[in-house]
């Protein structure tokens, strides 16, 4: 057997031993990204939704993303899920920030969820973009942590 030959089957074996343990482990999302490995299909009458966390401290706004609140991308898109609850939600990501500012001129006064409707090629829609406030003190002195 050639060097060749042996190399090729040393990765379609380190490849079914992979396959195996992702069996054995019940493994839903890739071990070194945590990106899911399976995504189940959506009708195309259902519209996904994008929101982004934007945040304002004094004249200045940013958006902030999963790596500033120590969170994984799952669970920040779990946060800033587009229902009912997404105001008291991103309130409690709002809450941890600030709780890790020491300096009050860093914390967020006023903060949003900007939620945009991702279009699907080849299908029309009529989902509209709208915005949820889930923090506002833009008129209160908050020098102490929340």
């Amino acid at each position: 057997m050639s060097a060749r030959e042996q190399a090729l089957s040393l990765l379609f074996a380190a490849f079914l031993l992979l396959k195996a343990a992702e069996t054995v482990l019940g493994l839903e999302s890739w071990p070194a990204s945590s990106v899911s490995m399976f995504s189940g299909w959506r009708p195309a009458s259902v519209v996904p939704y994008r929101s982004r966390l934007v945040a304002t401290r004094g004249d200045e706004s940013f958006e902030l993303h999963a790596f500033d609140l120590l969170l994984t991308r799952d669970e920040f898109a779990a946060a800033l899920f587009p229902d009912a609850r997404v105001a008291p939600r991103c309130q409690v990501l709002v809450d941890a920030w600030n709780a890790r500012q020491p300096d009050p001129a860093r914390r967020i006064r006023i903060a949003r969820v900007e939620v945009q409707p991702i279009a699907r090629p080849g299908v029309a829609t009529d989902a509209k973009a709208w915005t949820v406030l889930c923090r506002d003190t833009a008129g209160f002195d908050d020098r102490a942590p929340n």
